[in-house]
């Protein structure tokens, strides 16, 4: 990759270029919780190629940084050469640009600057669209060795040409995105290269110097995409020009197509994530709401190449109509994710089924962390706060990548302004909210700052947490508990609970209109966790009063929805129910109740997983607290309906998004909200921070008895480590391995005091001896 960080912010000394078919298009700004095509643009669907040709002295260069961005989003070439894909989706204030070191892929003579960028026109979760903002911007600074330096920037001699070849009105998941039916006779072949001829193109229109108001361009903080070719494991042919191929587990990515045929022949695509019940085709028509058929029209040249432009998640690919021989070259597939490190974490367990949730939830966090945290690559393409807090822990176990986390979280403050309770998704324009969506913000807060220590970031969210406190503080009733929770632009789930629906245990729509039990448990959290912020930021003065503001909803609480014979809460005043979430998050929360806590962790350990599995984080979270971490284990791989090996049995390679497809109608089968188990995985082995900031490495190992041998391989801020244990004659022996020294807290057991140690490079002995 050639993707470059940028510490100071530039200054443009280029100008933004659009397509002209928008120079009489009005900015607007479409904040709505519908997604429906009456709120398209009236341009919508719109490919646009641009491109330079420039001359570079033959002199040795010390740099070339390219600066670039677009809207909706960009690929970029040199000299036909794909370089990236972005930017990152975000709002026009805070919007995005990338920077790359390029000089490797320039030459003496002639070079091509060239983008292919996309306007989608549409509502939706995936790209920030509908708003008739679109063109794109490029600066490329070259430094020779000898100090001269040269700029080629975007002017009115760059060239523009409308792409016809992308069409479709017909539309996948909620607005999400447009099918594209590619015709190859309108592609201008070799457009990227080098001395193609673009006299018949147009030139852009320029609207701004250097670009239109509406933007103020900020550095990307995390790195392009990256991209790898994924060829299928397998190719069925079925009969003259049908095939079946399977890419040996969920992928997301831009699938190529090579053929020879004649002029006007239309091949038909179709991307599946499952097989038909027979077995026997793509099941294209998917549960997620994706209609997954394309065609593509040959235009008759030696070799024709097609190239979806817009991303999808699947696992097969049925053709149709194929001239010739299909082989693993004729089809491959642009595999895209979030940049994955080459030391990121390895686990092996002696408990198969173990290993093998385990290296599902791997597989569902890579493919479902592409620009952000994404729900599913499928129907929604939706940054979801629920998601991201599951996601994003599992994630950084995985990559010690703390970069998307920080820019989730600025995402998150970005559309505060827009909605001070927040959107729950980041960023977008689709305006939907929910309060233990709110939550997730400074709970998340607090688990960055803990593993980073980047105290700049959580000063900034000081406001959005104030923003999101006032907003839910007027549904205050006089007797002190929040009554109906109302959203600026939605009715509908503003106290989400869990999902799908059928994981609510009691709770309906018609119930969170009312004053109910989760969504005060819900702010008494974000008083709390928010108290937390204020402490970590030094303001002792702040978090004391929110911390009393907490105490005071808590007694309310208490006295409006606590049961004092069983010592479990009622889901409203007037009803007799218990809930599993409620008493999760009470026991999640701390609170301190009139008979204990002891009859809140009977009730969830005696009921099980009845919750939906992005809900598991908070409820192991609460076993850990009490020590239960064998229950822990039981419950990950537990024969159960509601569990992990179900999703194993249905065939799934990446965690989806229910327990079983057959739970949710429009079930994804790439949801990574679902690698609670990874997380957990992490926290039996032990390894984190003592304290904040990963100044002390701390070695605290919970290993369910379960568990008789196993080696967890993690990056960590001081350190790669490696831990393996066995058991042996009421011991388990550890093996630490450090490949950087560093000062260690080792405490092996809650039954014995922990200890600190200067630990070398190298391997490190510990004993615990068990019952």
């Amino acid at each position: 990759m050639y993707d470059i960080s940028v510490k100071k912010n530039i200054e443009w000394k280029a100008f933004w270029l659009h397509d002209p078919i928008f120079k009489k298009q009005p900015v607007i700004q479409p904040v709505d919780a519908k997604r429906s095509k009456y709120l398209r643009t009236e341009v919508q669907n719109r490919h646009t190629l641009f491109r330079k040709e420039f001359e570079i002295k033959n002199i040795p260069i010390k740099s070339a940084k390219l600066y670039i961005t677009a809207d909706d989003c960009y690929k970029a070439y040199i000299n036909g050469k794909f370089l990236a894909y972005g930017p990152a989706q975000a709002l026009a204030f805070a919007y995005n640009y990338n920077a790359f070191e390029i000089k490797k892929l320039l030459k003496p003579g002639l070079n091509t600057l060239s983008f292919h960028v996309f306007y989608q026109g549409m509502l939706n979760m995936a790209l920030i669209s509908a708003d008739n903002l679109n063109g794109m911007i490029c600066m490329l600074e070259i430094e020779y060795k000898d100090g001269n330096v040269q700029r080629i920037s975007s002017d009115h001699t760059f060239k523009c040409y409308p792409l016809m070849a992308y069409s479709s009105d017909k539309v996948y998941g909620y607005e999400t995105q447009f099918a594209e039916n590619i015709d190859l006779n309108l592609f201008p072949y070799g457009w990227n290269q080098t001395g193609y001829q673009d006299c018949d193109w147009i030139t852009p229109f320029i609207s701004a110097i250097p670009y239109p108001m509406s933007y103020t361009l900020v550095p990307q903080i995390t790195p392009t995409v990256s991209f790898s070719i994924s060829y299928p494991v397998e190719i069925i042919k079925k009969k003259k020009g049908n095939y079946l191929l399977d890419f040996g587990q969920e992928i997301c990515g831009n699938t190529v197509i090579t053929a020879k045929g004649k002029k006007g022949h239309v091949i038909t695509i179709w991307h599946a994530e499952e097989l038909t019940e027979d077995n026997k085709s793509a099941r294209y028509n998917m549960r997620c709401n994706c209609d997954y058929e394309e065609t593509i029209t040959l235009s008759g040249k030696e070799k024709d190449k097609a190239e979806f432009f817009d991303f999808k998640g699947f696992r097969y690919i049925e053709v149709f109509n194929y001239p010739g021989k299909l082989t693993k070259k004729s089809i491959y597939v642009h595999h895209r994710h979030y940049p994955i490190p080459k030391n990121h974490s390895k686990t092996q367990s002696d408990n198969s089924l173990f290993q093998r949730i385990w290296e599902m939830c791997e597989k569902g966090i890579i493919e479902g962390t592409q620009e952000s945290y994404l729900d599913c690559p499928t129907r929604e393409k939706g940054a979801f706060l629920g998601d991201g807090l599951v996601t994003g822990l599992a994630h950084l176990a995985y990559t010690n990548d703390s970069r998307i986390m920080k820019k989730f979280l600025y995402d998150c403050m970005h559309s505060a302004r827009l909605c001070p309770g927040l959107f729950c998704t980041t960023v977008t324009y689709d305006a939907s909210q929910i309060i233990d969506y709110s939550l997730v913000f400074p709970v998340m807060l607090n688990k960055y700052f803990e593993y980073t220590e980047d105290i700049s970031t959580l000063k900034d969210s000081l406001n959005v947490l104030e923003g999101i406190i006032a907003y839910y503080a007027q549904f205050y009733r006089p007797e002190g508990i929040l009554g109906h929770i109302k959203h600026v632009h939605r009715e509908q789930y503003t106290v989400l609970v869990d999902w799908p629906a059928v994981y609510r245990d009691g709770y309906s729509d018609e119930i969170t209109k009312g004053p109910n039990c989760f969504g005060n448990l819900a702010y008494i959290g974000i008083l709390k966790e928010s108290a937390k912020v204020y402490s970590y930021t030094g303001n002792e003065l702040r978090a004391e009063e929110l911390s009393k503001k907490a105490k005071q909803l808590e007694k309310a609480v208490i006295n409006a929805f606590y049961d004092n014979e069983t010592g479990l809460f009622n889901i409203t005043k007037t009803s007799d129910i218990h809930n599993f979430h409620d008493a999760v998050f009470a026991l999640y929360f701390d609170l301190e109740l009139p008979k204990g806590k002891k009859p809140l962790l009977d009730y969830i350990k005696r009921r099980g997983i009845v919750c939906g599995v992005y809900f598991t984080y908070y409820y192991f979270s609460v076993l850990y607290n009490h020590k239960e971490y064998d229950k822990i284990f039981d419950l990950i791989v537990s024969d159960e309906k509601n569990s992990w090996k179900t999703m194993l049995n249905t065939g799934a390679t990446t965690c989806i998004e229910a327990w079983h497809p057959d739970d949710k109608k429009n079930c994804s089968f790439c949801h990574p909200w679902s690698s609670t188990p990874m997380i957990f995985n992490d926290i039996f082995f032990g390894i984190s921070s003592y304290g904040t900031g990963y100044k002390v490495l701390q070695f605290k190992p919970r290993i369910p008895k379960q568990f008789n041998k196993g080696t967890y391989t993690k990056p960590t801020p001081l350190s790669d480590i490696t831990v393996s244990f066995e058991r042996k004659d009421k011991k388990i022996i550890y093996n630490v391995t450090l490949k950087k020294a560093c000062r260690m807290y080792v405490c092996l057991s809650d039954k014995e005091e922990g200890y600190f140690a200067d630990a070398s490079v190298g391997e490190h002995k510990f004993i615990q001896i068990t019952d």
